[in-house]
Parts: C-alpha cells; structure tokens; sequence
C-alpha cells in the first residue's frame, strides 16, 4: 500500500447536462462526469472503457491531472462513482479540484488485514462499516484505511479510533463507532437467546 499516484484523465466538454444527455453520452462508449469544486461545475465526458479500466488498476481514490479538449486543467479527485446495479457498468462520477497544499476530506474503504483467532473456533466477522472519512493533503491519499484482525477472538470489536492510520491521515467523526466485531456463532447465539428467553419465562410462571 502507499500513496495513489497521480494520472493524466483525458476528457472532453459536454455541450449540455441533464439525464437525456447523459443517456445519449453513455451511448456512445463515454461515461458523463462532473467537475466541482472553487467555482466550477463542468460537464465533461471520457471514454468508459479507459476509465473503468484506471478505476480497477489503481481504486476509486486517486489524484488525477485532468486534461480537458487536450488541455490542461487541473488537479482533480474521483469523488463519487455510480454503478449500475445488474452488471456494474460504470454510469456517472463526479470529481472535485483539489490544491495540493489544502487538505481534503474522503471517505475511504476499508481492508482487512490477517485471520483472527476467533473465526477459527466457529466465530463470524460481521463488517459493520466497510469505510470511514478521514481528512488529509491530497499527496496522502491512500487506496485503503488497513484493519489488522490477526489478535481478535469472539465478542472482540475494532472501533475507528482503534484504526492505525497511514501517514498524514487523519479520522474524522466519532472514535467509538463499531467497525466490526467477531460475533459468537449463530447457532450457539441462537440457543443462548432460547435460554434466556426459556428462563424469562419460567421466572415469570413463578411470580
């Protein structure tokens, strides 16, 4: 793992937006993408099959140096990239200017990293949260957010402050929030609750 490299994004003006257009951009191979940021809001188009192709070498996380009409324009970040839900074709992103030397906030993936002891005796990871957002220069984008599992046993949880961050990374929003938790196996779960409800029940018949 290691900081996302910067990449040359070629893309082309769109003469109008709306989701007619949209439609009609997809249909000729292009993907519809949007530029915000500091006064911008540029309707670009780029090729689908490149651009699907860059999101699954290097992630959906990356500094880009986008090049509009063969011109340079900036430094851009995927943002936001909508999927269709049958088979994943990739519909519209948006994308937002960044300064090199201001801070962004972003919400990145997270990755597990071991096995933990307690899935070998029977327990279940259950992932709560598959990401968290975190604040940092634009250089110090990183693809994933690592969670080490290697020392969890049964009824352990990893919260967000736990998280061990890459450098020049930091959280944002609450430490306490669940990530993930090794859970007790379901069909022993299931007995200790037919337990618990079994003796609710008998203490009740004996009031």
């Amino acid at each position: 793992m290691g900081t996302v490299d910067s990449i040359v994004l070629q893309a082309e003006r769109r003469q109008t937006a709306g989701s007619g257009e949209a439609r009609r951009v997809r249909a000729t191979g292009k993907v519809p993408i949007i530029v915000y940021g500091e006064g911008r809001n540029d309707a670009l188009q780029v090729n689908a099959h490149a651009f699907a192709l860059m999101l699954k070498r290097h992630g959906e996380h990356q500094i880009l140096d986008l090049v509009v009409d063969g011109e340079a324009a900036g430094k851009v970040l995927v943002k936001d990239v909508q999927h269709e839900v049958r088979y994943g074709h990739i519909l519209h992103a948006d994308l937002v200017t960044v300064s090199m030397d201001k801070p962004i906030s972003l919400k990145l993936p997270l990755k597990l990293i071991g096995e933990a002891p307690g899935l070998k005796v029977g327990g279940v990871l259950e992932l709560v949260i598959d990401e968290v957002e975190v604040e940092c220069l634009p250089g110090d984008v990183v693809e994933e957010i690592p969670v080490d599992v290697s020392a969890l046993q049964i009824g352990d949880i990893v919260t967000a402050g736990e998280l061990v961050m890459p450098a020049g990374l930091t959280l944002i929003g609450d430490p306490e929030e669940v990530l993930l938790t090794i859970a007790q196996p379901k069909i022993e779960k299931a007995e200790s609750e037919e337990g618990e409800a079994a003796a609710g029940a008998e203490k009740e018949e004996q009031k």
